[in-house]
């Protein structure tokens, strides 16, 4: 079991001011089950996973469950530092794509892409994961 998702099931649940019990009762689990689960002894079921997302109010949950699956993999890592950092790289990457907009529509105005035109799409693409991962650090910021 993946430890941060436990320190994250945990501290999602005491943010929302559930004890153990409350959850349990909530998910309909055992207590001891969800002890299990916080401490990293078992595995979340998927259908748990999703539960104590929605009753926590803590959608981040999803995210990192997903993050931990083979399937999830190329997500990026919402480990934020802080929240002016991740404005501040949104507002630089969202200037260094509006170049790249520009440019898509006119690799793709034949509906093609050339093997000269490749790496400049390679890199036009590069940019927007990194629009991507600033807006995903946004949506999960700790404060929300």
């Amino acid at each position: 079991m993946n430890k941060e998702l436990c320190i994250l099931i945990k501290k999602a649940r005491e943010e929302a001011n559930l004890t153990q019990e409350q959850a349990s009762e909530k998910l309909n689990i055992a207590w001891r089950t969800l002890a299990y689960y916080e401490s990293g002894q078992r595995k979340i079921p998927d259908d748990i996973a999703y539960l104590m997302s929605d009753v926590y109010k803590a959608p981040v949950i999803k995210y990192i469950w997903l993050k931990n699956t083979r399937c999830g993999k190329g997500l990026p890592n919402i480990n934020s530092k802080n929240l002016i950092e991740n404005i501040m790289s949104l507002a630089i990457n969202l200037k260094a794509s509006e170049n790249c907009l520009q440019e898509l529509m006119t690799i793709g105005l034949d509906g093609k892409i050339s093997a000269k035109e490749k790496p400049k799409y390679i890199k036009i693409i590069d940019t927007f994961r990194l629009l991507v991962k600033d807006i995903t650090l946004l949506r999960f910021h700790k404060n929300i």
